[in-house]
């Protein structure tokens, strides 16, 4: 496969909407990450894409936590933390490719990733 496949087959994933869906596109852009060239490196569309399904599952996961009003356990704000942690990693990786330099979507949607979490350090990552 090459990169368009990779690409789109993380979009897909990431439209589901489904958190196990989530989890394979965040599980192929490892798998692009560490074995592919220079042309089957993720570009930051694909970065893009999956920082997108992320910001959707952070705001999913927040309206139900909201929704609860904090009486179910805290394993929304939890997994919503570990979502703006793997965009935090993706932002150290995107510099290691010319093609997959953060741009001002990566920034747009990092800020809201981090806001939509509700952690004590969306704040500082912002």
């Amino acid at each position: 496969p090459d990169l368009n496949v990779f690409h789109h087959l993380i979009l897909l994933y990431v439209s589901s909407g489904r958190p196990d869906k989530m989890e394979r596109a965040k599980r192929l852009l490892r798998y692009m990450q560490r074995n592919s060239d220079q042309s089957h490196y993720p570009n930051v569309y694909t970065y893009n894409g999956i920082l997108r399904g992320l910001l959707h599952q952070n705001r999913k996961l927040m309206r139900m936590h909201d929704a609860d009003k904090g009486r179910m356990d805290n394993s929304c704000k939890r997994d919503a933390a570990v979502n703006s942690s793997f965009a935090h990693e993706m932002l150290d990786s995107m510099s290691d490719n010319p093609w997959s330099r953060p741009n001002r979507e990566t920034f747009m949607l990092l800020i809201n990733m981090w806001k939509s979490s509700k952690s004590s350090q969306g704040g500082d990552r912002a």
